[in-house]
Order: structure tokens, then sequence, then C-alpha cells
């Protein structure tokens, strides 16, 4: 399969998605980090490829992957529509790895292009939370949807907010 990369690298982007998530990059510093992917844990860690290949041929617009290489192996699918890039590093791993001491964490960062979120639970970066926000009332509603689940280990959130922490 083309445009593999390996665990952290992924693509980026610079426009596509939905009126709420308009990007699939933002930058932090001088570092571009890819955002809006697909999580879906890994069956099968030791042979991945026929996994990711089926995951990639049952959406027209997915071409790209990366894998995460932890004690719950995943895989996050980009999008070259989406304006992703091979070799980008993804956001949601990278803050699964740095804040991998909490099994579950939920996390909206402000960042220049709107706001972040990511939902990670036990272990597992949430497939459908790994998303950029074009307005911070979508971003809170949807922050606060995940705290109606219970025992997040850690949260991170403005603190205006006024999350429980």
């Amino acid at each position: 399969m083309a445009n593999e990369t390996q665990d952290n690298q992924v693509p980026g982007s610079e426009a596509g998605g939905t009126p709420a998530t308009a990007y699939g990059t933002i930058t932090i510093g001088r570092i571009g980090y890819a955002v809006g992917l697909l999580w879906q844990p890994l069956q099968n860690p030791e042979d991945p490829t026929p996994e990711i290949k089926e995951a990639i041929e049952s959406d027209p617009d997915a071409d790209l992957y990366c894998l995460r290489s932890t004690s719950t192996p995943q895989y996050g699918i980009g999008k070259k529509a989406m304006g992703h890039k091979a070799g980008e590093p993804s956001a949601a791993a990278a803050v699964a790895s740095a804040l991998s001491e909490y099994t579950s964490v939920a996390a909206v960062f402000p960042v220049k292009e709107g706001w972040w979120l990511i939902a990670i639970r036990n272990d597992l970066i949430l497939s459908e939370d790994d998303i950029l926000f074009l307005s911070e009332q979508e971003a809170q509603d949807a922050f606060y949807s995940l705290m109606a689940l219970p025992d997040w280990d850690f949260k991170i959130a403005p603190e205006e907010w006024m999350i429980d922490k």
C-alpha cells in the first residue's frame, strides 16, 4: 500500500471537511500536525496491512494512514482530500504519547485554526474525537458531551469553561 507512515507520522491539511471542522492540520510552533483522522483499534498488530488496506478501500477518499504502536495498537486513516500529507505527525498520537500516564483523557485546545478536541479512552484515541472545530461553542458543546461519560483521568479545557479537573 502506498503512502504508509510509521508511529505518529501521518497527514496534514489546509482545507476541507464539514462546516464545523474545516481543516485537517493545526500548527503548533512551526510544526504542522494532522487532525481529523479516523482512528480504529488494530486487530492484528503482527500483520496490520490487510486490515488497514480494507479500511482504506472502504472509503474512496482515504489514502493515508499512521500506526500507533502502543500497548493498545491503533491506526488512523487520513485523506489527501482533506489536505493530509504523508509524513506529518498526528496531533492525537502526539498528545496520547505525551499524556501516556493517563488512560482516559478529554482535552480541548485553542489553536490558531480554531478549537481542537481530542479524547482518549482506555488508551485508545476515540474514533470521532480528533476534531478541529472552527466555533468555540461547538467545541464546548462536544467537550461537555464527553463530560457525560464518567471516569476521565485527566481533563484539559480553557479555564473560563469552568471544568472540574
